[in-house]
């Protein structure tokens, strides 16, 4: 059988093609580092380094979620660790006011340094990052409480943040979590034996209406506590009730200590004290919560730290090239190429009279 020249030189053709397409993709993966640079090099291979990338990227993002939210808690952090030195610092000032050799005009000088008290609490209630307010919830553009009458004015939602495929961490409080004083039932201390009892009530025990912070302390002749409810909810006239007062938050129970300095009323300043020692234990057990969430944070960052590692690491199995192999494959190649080139040449330089003689 006889074999055209076309035929040879179309199969010549082909082979120098196919030779210099396989020289191309050696020399593309040594200049890139990739052993696949187009989808068609290979299809699974291609997928499989896609999905590596879609994941990294994913991980990344949750780690960048965990910085913001591990910088957002150190700083509520911070915030917290200076109320309750504020409140120590009450504690001290009403300690002191109650010892007898306290006069009218002593309390008065220390009601000056409990209203500094006061607005150094509500600077912190009101404090922002990054130009939103922490703890006013999900309405990060107004402060959480009123500078006038110190009621919250934020919501009660926490900003939850994606770190991971399933778990999200929540990176503020607010301002009812951080500095409400909570009153989770009718409490009775006694003032002065057999006289005078002081009554820790919840609000919504007298009235329902009222804010679900709100604590309302009575001053009474008796520790009955039905008697005093009945009294505060206007039922019959005990006339046991010798002074009421109420608060939300530890920023208004020291204005009322203030107000308690100022005129001398020592029966105010007594039945404060068990709130101020109520108020470190809630900003403690804040803090404590806080210190949770970043424990979990730490954690779950240093778990995609490695995750990444380890995406990285099978991306790089995927489709990174090994360049000893690429070398040998360039020089495999090239050798093949010259070696195509030379026995073409000496096929298409015969001519019809070299098969005639």
């Amino acid at each position: 059988m006889r074999i055209s020249s076309f035929t040879i030189y179309d199969r010549l053709t082909r082979a120098m093609q196919e030779n210099l397409r396989r020289l191309y993709d050696a020399q593309e993966s040594l200049a890139t580092g990739k052993k696949i640079n187009r989808p068609s090099q290979d299809i699974v291979g291609a997928s499989r380094a896609l999905a590596y990338k879609v994941s990294i990227k994913e991980t990344q993002q949750n780690i960048k979620n965990i910085e913001g939210v591990t910088a957002n808690l150190e700083i509520t952090g911070g915030i917290l660790g200076d109320a309750t030195n504020a409140l120590s610092r009450l504690k001290e000032l009403s300690l002191s006011a109650l010892n007898g050799s306290m006069s009218s005009e002593d309390r008065e000088a220390t009601a000056k340094e409990v209203k500094e008290l006061k607005k150094q609490l509500l600077s912190l209630g009101n404090s922002s990052f990054q130009g939103k307010y922490i703890f006013s919830g999900l309405l990060t553009d107004r402060g959480a409480f009123d500078p006038g009458t110190y009621d919250y004015q934020g919501d009660q939602n926490n900003l939850e943040v994606k770190v991971g495929a399933n778990a999200k961490v929540k990176e503020n409080l607010t301002g009812n979590e951080a500095f409400a004083y909570v009153q989770s039932s009718h409490k009775v201390v006694t003032l002065e034996e057999g006289t005078k009892y002081i009554h820790y009530i919840p609000g919504q025990v007298i009235d329902a209406t009222y804010p679900p912070n709100r604590v309302i302390i009575a001053i009474s002749s008796t520790d009955d506590k039905s008697a005093v409810e009945t009294e505060l909810q206007g039922g019959p006239p005990y006339t046991s009730v010798e002074d009421t007062f109420s608060f939300d938050n530890i920023i208004q129970m020291t204005g009322k200590l203030q107000s308690a300095l100022e005129n001398n009323n020592t029966d105010r300043i007594n039945a404060i004290l068990t709130p101020i020692d109520d108020s470190i234990g809630q900003v403690t057990d804040a803090r404590a919560e806080l210190g949770a969430r970043m424990n979990f944070t730490e954690t779950e960052h240093g778990r995609l730290d490695n995750a990444v590692l380890g995406l990285r690491t099978l991306l790089s199995g995927t489709e990174d090239a090994d360049f000893a192999e690429v070398i040998s494959e360039v020089s495999k190649n090239q050798v093949a190429l010259q070696a195509l080139r030379n026995t073409g040449a000496r096929l298409l330089s015969q001519s019809l009279l070299d098969f005639l003689q």
